[in-house]
């Protein structure tokens, strides 16, 4: 290939290679940021996820840099020119990420475990357009360097500038992109803007070049990503609602058969309801919350108030709106999106029949116990297997709970985890065990431990209400629940003693691994 010597007059302008890093530098940035949402619909969004997307763009980055500073020798002042040609492969490479994603993630490394195949499929869609990129700015800094006399300050105003268009690039997909243009229209957005830069940078690069790219992004635009609808709602009949938010892809299906609605976030189910009927619980351990309710009220003989942590299809708060009349029911849910999903495609009026609360969980009883707001029952309902907020499974938030709890209330929360090596669940208990006096655990199903997977619910607190008597409401309703005993749970770890979580150290992501693979 023929490279013609760039010339910087005075139409091209001595600052394009200085734009050129602001715009490379910002787009890596997006493209980092988008990542996590273009794969959270096959692995969810947990610290293997981010520690993959990190660990890949930052070592396509490194080979870029290198490979750009040996390149920028050999061309020397025809950096210009090799540079335009890179930021059009720059372009044409993001717009492969759209496409790519779901191949590799659905079959190339669908069958390895959550760890690698985040890190495996990350590396294979993401590593070379960060390479790509990263090749970019020791052109760049070639090419601003062969015009200017001043080399120190020409480097350190091209780092400058590139360190700027990261910020920006970061600010302003986490606040404005993600939250109202999606993933899909934001990566050919990038490809747009790398291909226009080599164009501008290179007005002599043939008009093939921007007609084929032209085509390129049509045929991604039509297209798309074939599944980018979560499959986990597909599964679940027809996919009435897709939506992106700020935190996740929001899908609801509806089962035409059974007139149930499935809310899916990411690629995992959250909640089944059917609006017709809200008394009817899909979920065992709903089923199991919704038995202990009962056993609450009729104990307390008065409505409860009862303080609901999660969202999804607010099957829960739903289900106490409708049973029990003149109860106090307030459900926190940090997505507005999953409001407006419930609302929009699964039969939930607005304004709700309960208080809805927009805020992380953690803010939101630090703020209800500041105002003095106390709950006969607090349930947790903001675990998954795939996805566990470490930062409400620590000593500090079951504290931050104790302080909205009523002097005989209870909280409950759910855990997915092998009964066989119950590490996640042992660690919950002990850690609930350091701020409640009595805590049990409730297994759905039958006491076996044949299935490598179960669910179980955790009740805490210090009042009168037991795993006993939850047992013996869900059984009168024809649910199948055992009691395990919490020292058992500590027995079958293998004699090492369960991790007591706390805001400094909470490795849930260690303790839930056996279960990834499977």
């Amino acid at each position: 290939m023929y490279l013609r010597p760039m010339r910087t007059d005075a139409r091209s302008g001595p600052t394009l290679p200085f734009l050129v890093v602001f715009l490379s530098s910002a787009c890596v940035m997006v493209i980092e940021l988008v990542a996590s949402r273009l794969i959270a619909l096959h692995v969810g969004s947990n610290l293997y996820t981010w520690t993959s997307i990190i660990a890949v763009v930052l070592t396509g980055l490194t080979v870029g840099n290198l490979a750009g500073g040996a390149l920028a020798d050999r061309v020397g002042r025809r950096a210009g020119a090799l540079l335009a040609w890179l930021l059009v492969a720059a372009g044409f490479s993001s717009l492969a990420i759209v496409v790519a994603v779901d191949p590799v993630f659905a079959g190339t490394v669908a069958s390895l475990p959550l760890a690698s195949r985040a890190l495996l499929g990350v590396a294979i869609v993401f590593f070379v357009p960060a390479a790509v990129l990263g090749a970019v700015s020791p052109l760049a800094a070639t090419w601003a360097i062969s015009t200017r006399a001043r080399l120190g300050f020409t480097v350190g105003t091209l780092y400058a500038v590139g360190s700027f268009g990261a910020i920006v690039g970061t600010l302003l997909t986490g606040f404005v992109l993600i939250a109202y243009v999606g993933s899909i229209a934001i990566m050919v957005g990038v490809a747009a803007v790398l291909a226009l830069c080599g164009l501008t940078v290179h007005r002599r690069l043939p008009t093939l070049v921007g007609a084929v790219f032209v085509l390129t992004v049509a045929g991604v635009v039509l297209v798309g990503r074939p599944t980018w609808i979560p499959a986990a709602a597909a599964e679940h009949g027809e996919v009435v609602y897709v939506a992106e938010t700020r935190y996740q892809t929001v899908a609801v299906a509806h089962d035409p058969w059974t007139g149930a609605r499935t809310v899916v976030l990411d690629n995992l189910v959250h909640g089944f309801v059917v609006p017709e009927d809200p008394t009817l619980l899909v979920y065992p351990y709903i089923a199991a919350y919704a038995a202990a309710h009962e056993v609450a009220r009729e104990r307390a003989g008065r409505p409860l108030r009862s303080l609901h942590l999660g969202g999804g299809a607010f099957t829960l708060p739903r289900f106490v709106a409708a049973a029990f009349a003149g109860d106090e029911i307030v459900a926190v849910e940090i997505d507005p999106g999953v409001t407006m999903a419930n609302h929009a495609a699964a039969g939930l009026p607005l304004p709700p029949p309960f208080e809805v609360v927009h805020a992380d969980a953690r803010e939101a009883v630090r703020d209800l116990a500041g105002a003095g707001r106390t709950f006969d029952l607090v349930y947790a309902d903001a675990f998954t297997d795939y996805s566990i907020p470490y930062h409400l499974a620590t000593v500090g938030f079951y504290r931050q709970l104790r302080a909205v709890l009523a002097d005989d209330g209870a909280v409950l929360f759910n855990v997915i985890d092998d009964p066989r090596f119950p590490r996640m669940l042992a660690s919950l208990v002990a850690t609930a065990g350091v701020v409640f006096e009595r805590v049990e655990v409730l297994a759905m199903g039958p006491d076996s431990d044949e299935n490598a997977r179960n669910t179980f619910v955790v009740v805490a607190g210090s009042g009168d209400l037991t795993a006993r008597e939850v047992v013996d409401r869900a059984a009168a309703g024809g649910l199948e629940v055992a009691v395990r005993v919490a020292a058992d749970l500590a027995g079958r770890l293998g004699g090492r003693p369960p991790v007591v979580l706390t805001d400094a150290f909470a490795p849930v992501e260690r303790l839930v691994a056996h279960l990834y693979g499977r």
